[in-house]
């Protein structure tokens, strides 16, 4: 399953000048518990803002010129690079895109899932992330209201009636 993660504002911002601009604990938490033993993959910049690749998940990173580096597997195409994590035989079988913008928005028709964490604030951003049309219906939420009004939703692609 292709499975969008990301941290999102009221706004739609997701990072700023290669960061992102807020600081909330638990959503750094959500995303390694939930992405721990999974296939992750990103863009180039994203990765370049991580500095390292992340420990136990096979980190993929599509990119036409980053070259070979330790601990990450390099594609210059989402579909070899998705391709490459179906073929791993790691289970449950989940596959993250990670960031940044383009990445989503060029993966919203493939993914089946979206696990959001919706910061109820705006920020000012240079990304943003797509917007979550009606095809996906949101299955969950869990709300926060410290260090700011946070929740985390989990959003699934509708199913089809044929």
């Amino acid at each position: 399953m292709i499975a969008h993660i990301v941290a999102m504002s009221s706004n739609r911002a997701i990072g700023k000048d290669g960061t992102i601009p807020w600081n909330i604990n638990e959503d750094l938490n959500y995303f390694k518990n939930t992405t721990l033993g999974h296939c992750v993959i990103y863009g180039r910049k994203t990765f370049e803002s991580l500095s390292k690749p992340l420990s136990n998940r096979l980190n993929v990173v599509v990119s036409k010129t980053l070259h070979k580096t330790e601990g990450i597997t390099v594609y210059d195409n989402i579909s070899d690079a998705i391709k490459f994590c179906k073929d791993q035989k790691t289970r449950p079988h989940e596959i993250f895109i990670c960031g940044g913008e383009k990445m989503y928005a060029d993966t919203m028709h493939l993914a089946q899932k979206i696990y959001l964490t919706y910061i109820n604030k705006s920020y000012k951003g240079d990304r943003f992330y797509p917007e979550i049309d009606d095809a996906f219906e949101m299955v969950w939420e869990k709300p926060f209201s410290y260090p700011e009004k946070f929740s985390f939703r989990i959003y699934e692609r509708k199913k089809s009636i044929c």
